[in-house]
């Protein structure tokens, strides 16, 4: 680190008039040999400046110049005092920094600002919200209502869904593809751990399944609901149905003994913790033949193997892991029997 060196005013007079009595040399020349300006030389001279203390030892040493003691200081040692000078004279012209009150209220205008003109400061390189496709209510736009109901939430910013990293791959890619038929936006997918996480970030598209009946926050604590527009159509019943029972539901295969002979017989299961949401399953597959049960009233199940083939023709599913599990059965026991008794 380079050093400066600080003198009294007489004894830097005093050295600086040896100097050039016994170099016999012009400041100019002096300047030159020493590496600096003339001009940094005659402030150095003047008190100006302190003098860099290696440079002072090196003319001292040269010219034979009794150098008497000094203090040290780093390079650069007065920024502090400029700028504590500087904060000084700013706050006498303007006053104390805003206090909480009026950072609110400058935040306000701040952001009324940026909404009435967002490009402006998009432009600027300033954080403005998200211009995004407002769609209108569709069968797509239901089913990924009933995704978001099932293994999504919703916080202040974003939308979440979360699937498991093996078994739901695949179906991940088609909600991945759903939202962008929807919104002409790709979310991000990041793997973690045992989970597949999907987000799609920005205040207005929470605000856009806010106005349509979902909630912000914990679902289960506000028992959340189904909401009443996806009613108004029975495609759109059936997506909002199919996208809940993809994420939240499950096709099983139970096995038991009778007799001494063991079977088997497949079924559906949909499981939510938010009561109105189950309660709303158990009345659409009530609605299309399937006779359901609810045994308590998170858990809803539709017993047999002609139930689960008139949902999946009916209502369908867009998991692979549902119709796979189906279509095994269906294979392993091609009489479509119930219960089937294994072989």
């Amino acid at each position: 680190m380079k050093m400066r060196a600080s003198l009294p005013k007489p004894q830097l007079d005093y050295f600086f008039a040896e100097l050039f009595a016994r170099s016999q040399k012009t400041k100019i020349a002096i300047a030159h040999d020493s590496g600096i300006s003339v001009r940094t030389l005659r402030d150095w001279e003047r008190g100006l400046y302190l003098p860099n203390a290696e440079i002072l030892k090196r003319l001292s040493t040269k010219y034979n110049i009794p150098l008497p003691r000094y203090q040290t200081k780093p390079e650069h040692w007065q920024i502090p005092e400029i700028a504590r000078i500087g904060a000084m004279a700013m706050l006498a012209k303007h006053g104390a920094p805003g206090n909480l009150e009026t950072r609110r209220i400058a935040g306000k205008i701040s952001a009324k600002k940026r909404k009435l003109d967002p490009e402006k400061y998009r432009l600027l390189g300033c954080n403005v919200r998200k211009q995004i496709l407002k769609p209108r209510l569709s069968e797509n736009l239901a089913e990924l209502t009933g995704i978001l109901l099932g293994d999504g939430g919703i916080t202040f910013n974003q939308l979440q869904i979360t699937l498991d990293k093996t078994r739901d791959k695949l179906y991940a890619g088609h909600v991945a593809s759903l939202i962008y038929k929807i919104f002409s936006e790709y979310p991000k997918i990041y793997f973690r751990d045992t989970v597949c996480v999907i987000t799609l970030s920005g205040i207005e598209y929470v605000e856009l399944f806010v106005r349509i009946g979902l909630k912000t926050g914990n679902k289960v604590r506000q028992q959340v609901r189904v909401p009443n527009w996806v009613n108004r159509y029975k495609k759109w019943k059936d997506a909002t149905l199919r996208g809940l029972v993809d994420t939240d539901g499950c096709i099983y295969i139970h096995k038991h003994q009778v007799g001494g002979n063991q079977y088997e017989h497949i079924g559906l299961t949909f499981t939510n913790h938010s009561i109105p949401i189950a309660s709303w399953v158990t009345s659409m597959l009530d609605s299309i033949g399937l006779n359901p049960k609810q045994p308590n009233p998170q858990h809803v199940y539709a017993y047999g193997t002609s139930s689960v083939a008139r949902y999946l023709k009916i209502v369908g599913t867009n998991n692979p892991k549902h119709q796979t599990k189906y279509d095994n059965f269906i294979e392993k026991y091609p009489q479509n029997r119930y219960p089937a008794k294994v072989r």
